[in-house]
């Protein structure tokens, strides 16, 4: 019979089916006894579950914002994250029960990956590694316990995914894992100093330096700035709080009758002497990386005065490579889980507690002898075995658009209701909608009327509140996200890059904040994208392409008239590319003005027919006549605004739009404010960029780099030139150019083999990251401080003169 090879099959046998399988069968355990077998007292035994029962997050409250939280913004991030996606506990726990398994799984793939060098066979080897890894990682005790517990397996991953880059020689990169996962959980940050005292030249160590400090600041950085007391709480947390109900170190707490102080002093010392000693060692040579993390990683746990029972996840990778006899294992693991099961739910003795405590401490002891007294583990990174790449290039087609579109949902669609009244140029464009509903005439001509068809129909099927107002910008600027993932995607030819390039769009609280209300831009935004992407992804059919761009350039327009400046400034380009595909020279004037005149007259089929109404009433004339109107006050109108700023101030963000400013809604000395700003990091930056590939070689200056330049430079200079009052919200339309040309730049750097653009690109990456959830609470209305707005920076007008 033909064999039937699996989708994560590897050479010399089936290792990556079965350690899916082993990994869903742990993820199916680990729910099903907190889900069902304790029935609803579950969340006792789950943070997971037990944080929702305060109603912080089912609330949409910013973490480290007007609520303590007892863990590194990684993890309050991530939380927040999900929350917006669970309406109920159970769904929170499944989400983050299904994120854990995730990161379970791969996280058992990249252990598979490391080659042990020794004298047996190679078949003898990967049944070892498969053992070890069934046995010690994946279906340990404590992962089948403890694994729904807390967050603490995704910098469990990060640490594997460091010790990969180690092995690989790429430190830099497993610093920077190291500092990331600290930002996470802080128990990463104690193999940082070993790594800087593994073998390293004096300028390869500053760069593990600087690395691991830029993964530490990526995710801490913002909060740090924003709200220093919130981020400090966990530090102050942790020193202040006495050893907890799991520790060993409560017995001697309560034996001693001490301060928590002297025990943190105490702790310290324990640590900190032998830990120094393994770094002395790890210098002069005579522990490897390797094992010097482990020993590390047990004296951490074994002194620390805190000692929650999902701590034993943090040290099942290193049992994995140095794999210790499964009685002392077993004795030591199952000790730590019987912490949890028999003390919080069957006994509930103290007695009872302190014995197994005591027999937990004592196998911990004798594995760190064993530890000490055992032989180093010599091991690389296994080149041929074939990892499922393959199924993972498939995956990302599906997985990185599907989770853009997701994350854009979730921060648009929450909360979209609320606040209930109408907010700014609503105020206009909604009594617009309502009287095309009732009349199917818009009697608000200072705009063509498309986009307020749009929020009638929202209007229509949601009713006249809120709900129905806002329902139509949301779905068009979720489907917007979608878009410009498939423009980036086809710039790029990398699923990687347009991922990473969306999710900065999708962070830009501009582009957020006018998806959340029923105004005009982000119509224009959407169908302005729906045209880029046919440019950019129909070259084949290079008529047609002209044909549809031109036609959406016209819906477009048809929502504002400033999109027409889009079409002007691509139609000589239309013109020369359409001569260059000709051969013979005679006919390539001709066939340049056919394809120009192609792309002008559909733009005019789709625009003209959206004032079908106004043709009724007044006839051509009447349609001539608003036309005549729609350019005057798109060019020249003028008046007096405490919002209004010149478009050379937009980059910068300088003077923001007030949407909404409420201090009532969440008591004393909190507000909700929703206010349309930008990023000036992200902004800047790809301003920077498009500057710079402007004055490169020719040979970058390709066909994928003309298109946002063509976009952003005219239409941006057009606003500029306007006599008229203009404002920052104009800018949304803009954005996405500034983001296609970093991930145009994104992609030149990864093709370039210098180790400067690679360093560049990341410093780009983590600048846009660390930034962007700066500005996300007053683009979403969270609840914040009221001195949050200041501390942001954000000081205008709009915030002290409204």
């Amino acid at each position: 019979m033909q064999h039937i090879k699996f989708p994560f099959e590897a050479r010399g046998g089936k290792p990556y089916l079965a350690v899916f399988i082993s990994s869903l069968l742990a993820f199916t355990v680990s729910v099903y006894w907190k889900l069902w077998v304790i029935d609803s007292g579950y969340y006792g035994l789950s943070y997971v579950g037990d944080l929702l029962t305060h109603g912080s997050y089912l609330n949409k409250y910013m973490p480290y914002f007007g609520w303590d939280l007892e863990y590194p913004p990684g993890i309050g991030l991530t939380i927040f994250l999900l929350s917006l996606f669970s309406s109920t506990q159970e769904v929170f726990f499944l989400l983050n029960s299904i994120i854990f398994f995730l990161f379970l799984f791969l996280s058992s793939l990249l252990l598979l990956r490391f080659k042990f060098n020794s004298p047996h066979g190679e078949e003898f080897e990967n049944n070892r590694k498969l053992r070890n890894l069934i046995l010690y990682f994946v279906l340990a005790p404590s992962t089948l316990v403890y694994i729904n517990y807390n967050w603490d397996i995704i910098p469990v991953f990060l640490l594997v995914l460091s010790i990969y880059f180690f092995c690989l020689k790429k430190k830099e990169l497993s610093a920077f894992t190291l500092g990331l996962g600290g930002a996470i959980k802080f128990f990463p940050l104690i193999f940082i100093p070993l790594l800087l005292a593994s073998p390293n030249s004096p300028g390869q160590r500053r760069k593990i330096l600087i690395s691991s400090l830029l993964g530490f600041l990526s995710l801490n950085l913002p909060i740090m700035y924003a709200n220093p007391e919130g981020w400090l709480f966990f530090y102050k947390f942790n020193i202040e709080r006495p050893p907890n109900p799991d520790s060993f170190w409560r017995i001697v707490f309560e034996a001693l009758y001490s301060s928590a102080l002297h025990i943190d002093a105490l702790v310290a010392l324990l640590f900190f002497a032998p830990y120094l000693i393994l770094i002395y060692l790890l210098l002069k040579g005579k522990f490897s990386f390797l094992k010097a993390s482990f020993l590390s990683c047990l004296l951490f746990i074994f002194v620390n005065k805190v000692y929650s029972p999902q701590y034993n996840l943090w040290l099942l990778p290193f049992f994995y490579f140095f794999s210790p006899s499964l009685a002392l294992f077993y004795g030591f693991d199952i000790s730590n889980s019987l912490v949890g099961l028999l003390y919080w739910f069957l006994v509930r003795n103290q007695a009872y507690l302190d014995y197994l405590l005591i027999f937990r401490h004592f196998f911990l002891f004798l594995i760190l002898l064993t530890g000490l007294r055992g032989k180093d583990v010599v091991f690389s990174v296994e080149k041929n075995v074939v990892a499922p790449g393959k199924v993972l290039g498939h995956l990302k087609k599906i997985i990185f658009p599907l989770a853009i579109t997701l994350l854009c949902s979730a921060f648009v669609f929450n909360g979209l209701s609320s606040p209930e009244e109408l907010v700014f140029d609503e105020a206009h464009y909604v009594p617009a909608a309502s009287q095309i509903i009732e009349s199917g005439l818009d009697k608000l001509q200072t705009h063509p009327p498309l986009a307020k068809m749009f929020i009638s129909m929202g209007i229509l099927f949601a009713g006249n509140n809120s709900l129905g107002w806002r329902l139509p910008s949301a779905f068009v600027g979720v489907a917007s996200s979608l878009v410009f993932y498939l423009i980036a995607l086809s710039l790029t030819g990398s699923e990687t890059i347009a991922f990473t390039t969306s999710l900065f769009f999708v962070l830009d609280p501009l582009f957020l904040v006018q998806s959340r209300i029923a105004m005009l831009d982000v119509f224009q935004l959407f169908v302005l994208l729906l045209a880029v992407l046919c440019f950019v992804s129909l070259e084949e059919k290079f008529f047609w392409r002209n044909v549809s761009f031109g036609a959406l350039i016209g819906l477009s327009t048809a929502c504002k008239i400033s999109s027409a400046v889009v079409l002007l400034s691509f139609c000589p380009y239309i013109f020369l590319r359409s001569r260059s595909k000709v051969i013979r020279k005679s006919k390539a004037l001709i066939y340049g003005v056919l394809n120009t005149l192609a792309c002008i007259l559909a733009s005019l089929a789709t625009y003209v027919p959206t004032f079908i109404y106004h043709f009724r009433i007044g006839g051509l004339k009447y349609f001539l006549d608003i036309q005549k109107f729609l350019f005057e006050v798109g060019t020249t109108l003028k008046g007096q605004h405490p919002y209004s700023s010149h478009a050379i101030t937009w980059l910068s963000t300088w003077k923001p739009v007030l949407y909404y400013w409420n201090t009532t809604v969440y008591g004393e000395g909190n507000l909700k404010c929703i206010c349309a700003c930008g990023n000036p990091v992200t902004w800047l930056i790809g301003l920077g960029v498009l500057i710079y590939l402007i004055l490169t070689p020719v040979e970058i200056r390709k066909e994928k780099f003309i298109i946002p330049l063509l976009w952003f430079i005219p239409l941006y200079t057009a606003y500029g030139l306007l006599q008229r009052t203009t404002f920052l919200f104009y800018m949304v339309t803009l954005t996405p150019a500034l983001y296609l040309t970093i991930s145009i730049y994104f992609k030149s750097c990864l093709s370039s083999r210098k180790n400067s653009c690679k360093t560049l690109l990341l410093t780009f990456v983590l600048l846009l990251s660390s930034s962007a959830p700066i500005y996300l609470p007053i683009a979403l209305g969270w609840k914040i401080p009221e001195t949050y707005v200041h501390k942001i920076k954000i000081i205008s007008e709009a915030f002290f003169g409204a």
